[in-house]
């Protein structure tokens, strides 16, 4: 149960030196699509509902300029957009189907196979033949084909109603029954009919061959192909290093986070981990765990390149790998304690639904980077309503069951992380002073906690129906926001009633992510891994950095400025016979965030989101419409 972002990993910039690439994987989140630029290659959607789209090698495109379509519902009630500029044939009447009955004797016009594609054939039409159970004709692109009588769903006879494309520009309240495109794929719509009109969206073609185009406020994030020049020559580490791949562009906008931690697959740096979100400033120091899902082992080495991606100061303390060998049969996760644990039987939920009772099945049955979160265009519209989801998740109990371990994959969304920097900008210049009294068990770390558990921002409570009552069962902390870890959490169960666990979130509105939720009620076996340091590691410099990565102590490897990186190397040691492994890396660190040195503090709002719950909130989605009504901005032809 991981992500499926090994599919997108791209050809970077070939590496001249040493063969190798650099490969990045991100996610536009949900923001509104309006804010990723044309030039982007669009790889992948995930739609309201949590269906995919997977375009093609070519990738997909975005326009920020609306153009003409024609929009409606298919025979089965998905949404069907289709550029009137695809468009051959515009039908506002559809043939006339044939009947078995009718086949002996009719003459067949047009055939609709498996894959929507249309047949037109020439007249007078093609013939069945019932012996050979083949229907059979000259095509009206020429040649003479026939067709099993199963390859066909729809068997016509007669001519279609047609408008064309011009007409149908001059008379927009005209419904269309059918499209065929330019390359005879049929789009058929409901009873209502298709209609014309304008939108900004993503087109392109599947992996399927399908053309597709779909409205931009029908997807909830997008993964976008993009290229940074930023390490284009980097002559000191003997390469010449481009990183490509699916940046987000609220990443580079509003991010805040720690090292990108990139790992060598062999052919390719691909991007892997991102620890210590959230720890910004030495009070808040911590250590993380990070799942190396890319790392494969190279001439005995397990080798990653780590970078610093936003504007901050970085300071890694310790950085090791911590190596898992277990059966084949057995996942493993750790705990927020760094305990790892060996289940054999994990329980996926059997219903999941948000507070409109729409359900988040599609989201939530594997970890696959296929997230839930707020759609931030539609939530911001309504900053006033409520500030909270509730999200009811059903998962299988055994009725006698007394202990459970939750497994999750939850984490902090790109615009919740992009909040801690504002908050602590309110401040203005006195915001330093603040961060520096943030010490463990000091009044500032104390309030701060407080107001954390309250909002549930970054700390999510996690209820479960104990008969007609709930109770709090644990807590779940924040991570990514680009990449969450799975998790694994113990809770009590013994007072839960029947052979169901029903567990309920109430994230603040655009927060957190949710792709996992499951289940074990055995008692794992608790696994001991195998920690290892470093073997070698530099600077962009090549300066040596052994000393700062390899014990945890008051020396840090620092890294100041956007694109400073490390290559760090790791010794393999040999596998266990009958085991596979599992690949972590533990960094200890902390980052500082690079602030205006003037900066005009916004007390008064911050004053408000302290007494009022609920305010932090609606002053993200106020923050939100701002941001947005920027990048629509720069969008807008001059």
């Amino acid at each position: 149960m991981r992500r499926i972002v090994a599919g997108f990993t791209f050809l970077a910039f070939v590496n001249s030196l040493m063969g190798c690439m650099v490969s990045s994987v991100e996610k536009v989140p949900g923001m509104g699509a309006q804010t990723i630029e044309a030039k982007e290659e669009v790889v992948e959607l995930v739609l309201l509902d949590g269906s995919t789209v997977t375009f093609d090698d070519n990738g997909g495109n975005f326009t920020a300029v609306p153009r003409d379509v024609v929009r409606g519902r298919s025979l089965t009630g998905d949404t069907i957009v289709v550029p009137l500029n695809e468009a051959w044939q515009c039908r506002t009447r559809i043939p006339k189907s044939l009947s078995p009955a009718e086949l002996d004797t009719a003459r067949i016009l047009e055939l609709v196979l498996e894959e929507n594609t249309l047949v037109m054939f020439a007249a007078p039409g093609a013939r069945y033949d019932k012996k050979a159970d083949r229907i059979k004709g000259e095509k009206v692109t020429r040649g003479t084909e026939s067709y099993r009588l199963n390859e066909a769903i729809s068997i016509r006879g007669g001519r279609p109603a047609v408008i064309r494309v011009d007409e149908l520009k001059r008379q927009p309240e005209q419904r269309v029954s059918e499209i065929i495109d330019k390359r005879y794929h049929v789009y058929t719509f409901d009873s209502t009919g298709g209609q014309l009109t304008s939108m900004s969206g993503f087109y392109g073609t599947t992996v399927d061959g399908e053309h597709v185009s779909v409205v931009a406020d029908d997807v909830l994030y997008a993964a976008v192909k993009r290229t940074d020049p930023a390490l284009s020559a980097v002559a000191t580490l003997g390469v010449i290093i481009a990183i490509a791949g699916v940046i987000a562009l609220i990443a580079i906008a509003t991010k805040q986070s720690c090292p990108f931690v990139y790992s060598f697959d062999g052919e390719q740096f691909v991007f892997d981990a991102e620890p210590l979100g959230g720890a910004i400033c030495p009070g808040l120091a911590r250590t993380d765990l990070s799942r190396l899902d890319y790392v494969k082992p190279v001439d005995g080495e397990y080798r990653l390149l780590i970078r610093n991606e936003v504007p901050e100061t970085q300071y890694v303390n310790r950085m090791r790998m911590l190596l898992v060998d277990h059966a084949p049969q057995t996942s493993i996760y750790p705990d927020l304690q760094g305990n790892f644990y060996a289940f054999t039987n994990v329980l996926d939920a059997t219903s999941a639904t948000d507070e409109n009772g729409m359900s988040l099945m599609k989201f939530i049955h594997a970890s696959d980077n296929v997230a839930w979160q707020t759609h931030l265009p539609s939530a911001s519209k309504e900053i006033d309503g409520p500030t909270r989801h509730g999200l009811t998740i059903t998962l299988p109990k055994p009725v006698d069951a007394q202990k459970a371990w939750l497994i999750t994959n939850i984490g902090t969304s790109s615009w919740g992380s992009n909040m801690i920097r504002k908050t602590v900008e309110y401040r203005g210049n006195s915001a330093p002073a603040w961060l520096a009294s943030l010490t463990p068990g000091s009044e500032a770390s104390v309030e701060l906690d407080r107001f954390l558990q309250r909002e549930e921002t970054y700390q999510l409570k996690t209820w479960v129906k104990e008969g007609v009552t709930w109770s709090q069962a644990t807590t779940i902390v924040g991570q990514g926001p680009l990449i969450s870890e799975d998790r694994v959490y113990p809770i009590d169960v013994s007072n839960v009633v029947g052979d169901s666990l029903v567990v309920r979130f109430n994230p603040p509105k655009g927060f957190w992510t949710l792709d996992y939720l499951g289940i074990s009620y055995d008692e794992p076996t608790v696994v001991n891994p195998v920690r290892i340091g470093a073997r070698w590691a530099e600077d962009q410099s090549g300066a040596a950095l052994l000393p700062a990565l390899n014990s945890a102590d008051t020396m840090y490897y620092t890294m100041p400025e956007v694109g400073d990186i490390a290559r760090v190397n790791f010794a393999v040691p040999p596998l266990q016979e009958g085991t596979v492994r599992s690949v972590y890396l533990e960094t200890s660190g902390y980052y500082e965030l690079h602030l205006q040195k003037e900066m005009k503090d916004q007390l008064g709002r911050l004053y408000s989101i302290g007494i009022n719950p609920g305010q932090i909130v609606k002053t993200a989605l106020e923050e939100y419409q701002v941001w947005r009504a920027e990048q629509i901005a720069k969008q807008q032809p001059q």
